[in-house]
């Protein structure tokens, strides 16, 4: 018994957490547990006797064969498991800035927004009174990531990573210098600097080509790698790395690669089938609702498109529901051309999101459109709608630069189509297509035909 691992970790316990060893098994009702504490605690500062701290002389002395071996060794493994609880513990009330951490964590994922606030102020300040140290500035990182994390969950589209990458980066470089010095002076320098073997790597580091447009990255081969190994990744990271296909299928989109929205789809469905698109609430994202049902119609899939709408409606948050969905179910009625139930849901929707915002106007000035080649009565009312987007965007601020170009382009780019004649067709026609980023290219090009047809 002297050499179980229960009667070492006593060894070495503090009295304070001997107390606390035996309070836990006063708290718990647990008199068996409690016994066996009692009569191995009183060797921890005395001889050890062997005979005595022997298995069978316990069972029999101290709990008068009315357990077995299995059953000692039960009471042996509960005692481990409190003694390391307790130890645990010990460390973490010790470390303010862990506990600041930990609620703040905690806060942050239940949307407690005032105290995780209070959390992250303290923990600010814990940091910034401690003393220079790698791990410092990791835990710099995670405050700085926690912080993001929290604005995500009211702005899905922007956030600062300026700051969590210069923490990461100065913790990376002080631990890697400091392993470098004390490999030169080992007696033997063993340090062998080789280019990291890891999957999980090796697909952020493709993924950042891909961003980048670097034509070396293979989209299709590195999507089927990320597949074939999904199964080892954790959801935090199948979640992030899904997220960045998302948007760099949306980029191709944008630059006019039509072939990009069956995979953009494709990365929907995965995140669907492995529980990943759906938020700690519970709830689909408005976006995320969004773009499967407006990929699937590109994509002539309507009923899949009707499907998920009805399915997924009640996962969208309550706020915004109705809205949303409204929205959506005006998309749909635009490819089965019930152009006046378009308007009529448009106008009767009002939109948090500045990209619903955006993309109601550019399904309003489409459905106009489609209505002007039907009626010319129709043609001041595109007009008018069409100066009231160029204000939008050329005015709003909360949209960067990259979405602004597309919807600038889009905006163009009618003006251009509504305002050409027959003979400026074919060099309409390939402005259109050559014009990057442009939303809506396809339908854009369809309708320019059809106008010079009238």
């Amino acid at each position: 018994m002297h050499k179980s691992k229960y009667f070492e970790l006593l060894m070495t316990l503090t009295k304070k957490q001997l107390v606390e060893v035996e309070q836990y098994f006063v708290t718990h009702n647990d008199k068996l547990s409690l016994d066996l504490f009692a009569y191995i605690s009183s060797f921890l500062i005395k001889k050890i006797n062997e005979r005595k701290l022997s298995r069978a002389y316990i069972i029999e002395k101290v709990f008068k064969n009315k357990i077995d071996e299995k059953k000692l060794q039960k009471l042996l493994n509960e005692g481990v498991r409190v003694c390391e609880w307790i130890i645990i513990q010990t460390v973490i009330q010790q470390d303010n800035a862990q506990q600041y951490y930990i609620l703040a964590n905690h806060y942050q994922q239940k949307s407690l927004d005032k105290y995780f606030k209070q959390q992250i102020q303290l923990l600010n300040e814990a940091l910034n009174a401690t003393q220079e140290s790698s791990s410092k500035y990791y835990m710099l990182h995670q405050l700085e990531h926690l912080t993001i994390q929290h604005e995500l969950n009211y702005n899905q589209r922007y956030s600062n990573y300026s700051k969590l990458h210069e923490f990461l980066q100065t913790h990376y470089e002080i631990e890697s210098k400091k392993i470098k010095c004390l490999s030169q002076i080992n007696l033997r320098n063993t340090l062998v600097e080789e280019p990291l073997n890891n999957n999980l790597s090796f697909i952020y580091k493709e993924l950042y080509s891909l961003i980048l447009q670097n034509e070396e990255t293979d989209y299709l081969s590195l999507w089927e790698k990320f597949r074939s190994i999904s199964s080892t990744i954790s959801p935090d990271d199948l979640r992030t790395i899904s997220v960045v296909f998302v948007n760099i299928c949306i980029g191709k989109i944008n630059t006019n690669h039509s072939d990009f929205y069956e995979h953009l789809l494709n990365v929907y469905i995965f995140l669907l089938d492995n529980n990943l698109a759906f938020e700690a609430s519970g709830n689909l994202l408005p976006a995320f609702y969004k773009n499967v049902i407006t990929i699937s119609l590109r994509l002539n899939k309507l009923d899949y498109a009707v499907q998920f709408a009805e399915n997924f409606k009640n996962y969208l948050p309550q706020e915004e529901r109705e809205d949303v969905y409204a929205y959506n179910l005006a998309h749909i009625y635009f490819y089965q051309n019930k152009f006046d139930e378009v308007l009529k849901l448009l106008a009767s929707s009002k939109f948090i999101d500045v990209f619903f915002k955006l993309s109601s106007r550019v399904l309003q000035i489409k459905t106009l459109a489609e209505l002007v080649l039907q009626d010319e009565a129709y043609n001041n009312v595109l007009d008018s709608n069409l100066n009231a987007f160029k204000k939008y965007i050329y005015t709003n601020t909360d949209i960067n630069e990259s979405y602004t170009a597309n919807y600038k382009n889009f905006y163009r780019m009618m003006v251009k189509v509504i305002s050409s004649n027959k003979e400026d067709f074919p060099t309409t026609q390939n402005e259109i297509q050559q014009t990057k980023p442009l939303t809506e290219v396809e339908w854009m090009l369809s309708f320019h035909k059809r106008w010079n047809e009238l």
